[in-house]
């Protein structure tokens, strides 16, 4: 498919639409998020009940997390764009997407991880240019249904000609995200609570997974839309 390389991606649309969808919807991406993280909360709230949780649990923990993440991300994806087409979608069938598209999510999630990793290290510069360069490649791998390399691929295709523009919407994401932690800190901070509650970490994490996922899906659709002329109609077509 042909890609304009003219477009350039209005970084308010991508904001504006992000907010409007995430606000919108946000009792039912609370609800997909709980029932997405439910095993991952049980076994937090488990682990915190022993006095000394072992080192192996706590690896569990975060590896739960973050297999579950990209199961969310992946529904949450599928979930959003179904949602600019206006087709209504249960709760069920987003879950069920987000199961089905979680090996490709998790590889293409684990490498470009990787890859933003290295770039980190090397003066952090080059990391960020990757995130941004590889901003839709899980979009692209729940809706396209490709590979780890061609998912990439195309978001660096997708990307180009406006990186500036996904940076400031991921900057002001990132803002949002350690905004609500930096409050939950101080707050916390005033009172005998040697840190935040455990109540406050699964809200958070539960309110905020969501969002970036958001972000990333109407990225995906506006890039799409602009770049390639296409209506969101196609883009959801590969599911019909």
């Amino acid at each position: 498919m042909a890609v304009s390389s003219r477009y350039s991606l209005s970084v308010g649309e991508l904001v504006g639409k992000t907010f409007s969808i995430y606000l919108r919807k946000l009792p039912a991406l609370l609800l997909l998020s709980a029932i997405v993280l439910a095993p991952w909360i049980v076994l937090l709230l488990s682990a915190r009940e022993a006095s000394t949780p072992s080192r192996g649990v706590a690896i569990a923990i975060a590896l739960l997390q973050a297999v579950l993440g990209m199961v969310l991300t992946g529904a949450v994806t599928y979930g959003v764009v179904q949602d600019m087409l206006g087709r209504p979608t249960s709760l069920g069938q987003v879950i069920a997407i987000g199961m089905q598209s979680l090996l490709r999510v998790l590889g293409t999630g684990i490498v470009v991880g990787t890859v933003v990793g290295i770039g980190m290290l090397l003066l952090i510069v080059p990391g960020i240019i990757l995130q941004v360069v590889l901003f839709v490649a899980i979009p692209v791998a729940v809706m396209e249904k490709k590979g780890v390399g061609d998912s990439m691929s195309r978001s660096a295709k997708l990307t180009e000609g406006s990186r500036w523009q996904v940076f400031g919407g991921a900057v002001l994401v990132f803002v949002v995200t350690a905004g609500m932690a930096v409050l939950g800190a101080f707050a916390f901070a005033t009172t005998s609570e040697e840190e935040a509650p455990l109540w406050f970490e699964i809200l958070t994490a539960v309110a905020l997974g969501p969002l970036s996922a958001t972000m990333g899906a109407v990225c995906y659709v506006l890039l799409r839309q602009g770049k390639e002329h296409v209506d969101v109609q196609q883009i959801a077509g590969v599911f019909d």
